[in-house]
């Protein structure tokens, strides 16, 4: 009878313990996959942010590029045409402002007129340049040094005019007329060459497009695919967690349900409840099944043989050093603990294949 009811009570704190470990090792773990489910979601959203990045990037500059059309040379055109008419117009006007307002016909009288019409060259040079190509102080450079040599080299014509009366006026003429084809010459060097800088970006934008096809179809191909790793992702890992935390719900359930079953063998009051704990009730089973002793009380009582034994340190009486010595193979445990010694290295045997089988490793 008694050696039954602690038979009992051995199997019942035995697995008390088993199912403890095992709602411990499972909350842990839980704990370990969350975050571990966490930092992998935040991973794969910024691989999936990256890559859709990447195509929005591109699908911009696609629009972009598309979007362009050759403007044509028309509105140049029209600006070249607007130059001619300023040149010829500031260029009389001063004639007539400094020349005819000031009676100054000599050609040493006209050089104000002169120098300030010699500026309008550099100035529509510069403007075309901008225009046909991109601007560059070099270029600017070159034409103003041509302009300059021009000027020096027209100025002498005007000795050829130094007679009174008329001479003046013709000699600004002549030198417009020089003016005025160097702008048409200019002018139409640039027209061809905004046509055909317009023409090679267009054809360069149509050649980018077909080129950036493929790209474009593999970022979104990536994109999609980034997409649904993360949404099967979500799905296994979310599934990962509720099998988890059923788990350690049915863990809790049958742990309270053995602690139960164990507190009522206990209020039975058949082992004095000094005894009463799982080391105790194991070391005390072990003497009545190996038939040291018959009785739990009396001089050659279970009690008094446990405690001598206990006072003696020839064996063990808390739970957390008999694992130790389990766990680290010590020899601290005498052979008339071995029964308790073997309840606990198969309850960590079984929670190691607990956990091989529940989580894979």
């Amino acid at each position: 009878m008694l050696k039954t009811h602690l038979k009992q009570i051995c199997d019942l704190e035995k697995e008390v313990q088993e199912r403890s470990l095992k709602l411990d090792r499972s909350k842990s773990e839980y704990e370990k996959a969350k975050k571990r489910i966490s930092e992998e979601r935040v991973r794969l959203k910024t691989v999936l942010e990256e890559k859709n990045n990447k195509v929005s990037t591109l699908e911009s500059k696609r629009k972009e590029i598309a979007s362009y059309y050759p403007e044509g040379i028309f509105s140049t055109v029209v600006i070249f045409i607007a130059i001619i008419a300023a040149t010829l117009a500031l260029a009389f006007g001063i004639k007539a402002l400094v020349i005819n307002a000031f009676d100054a016909t000599d050609a040493i009288s006209a050089t104000i007129a002169y120098m300030v019409i010699n500026i309008l060259p550099i100035v529509i040079v510069w403007f075309f340049v901008c225009i046909g190509d991109e601007f560059t102080w070099g270029k600017t450079g070159l034409f103003a040094g041509i302009y300059v040599a021009i000027n020096l080299i027209t100025f002498g014509y005007f000795s050829i005019f130094e007679n009174k009366g008329k001479s003046v006026t013709f000699a600004m003429m002549f030198f417009m007329g020089i003016l005025l084809a160097i702008e048409v010459i200019v002018g139409i060097i640039t027209c061809i060459s905004v046509n055909n800088k317009q023409e090679r970006r267009y054809l360069s934008n149509r050649r980018w497009l077909r080129e950036s096809d493929k790209e474009l179809s593999k970022l979104k191909l990536d994109a999609e695919s980034a997409n649904n790793k993360l949404a099967t992702y979500i799905v296994s890992s979310q599934k990962s967690i509720n099998l988890m935390m059923k788990d350690i719900e049915t863990q809790t359930q049958m742990l309270n349900n053995a602690r139960l079953s164990l507190e009522k063998l206990y209020a039975k009051n058949i082992l004095h409840p000094k005894y009463q704990n799982w080391v105790a009730a194991a070391t005390i089973y072990e003497y009545l099944d190996t038939k040291i002793c018959r009785d739990f009380e009396g001089f050659q009582g279970a009690y008094k043989f446990y405690e001598e034994q206990l006072m003696r340190k020839r064996i063990l009486g808390s739970l957390s050093a008999l694992r130790y010595s389990v766990e680290t193979q010590g020899d601290r445990i005498v052979g008339s603990q071995s029964y308790i010694r073997n309840q606990i290295a198969e309850c960590n045997r079984k929670l190691d294949n607990y956990k091989f089988n529940t989580y894979g490793y």
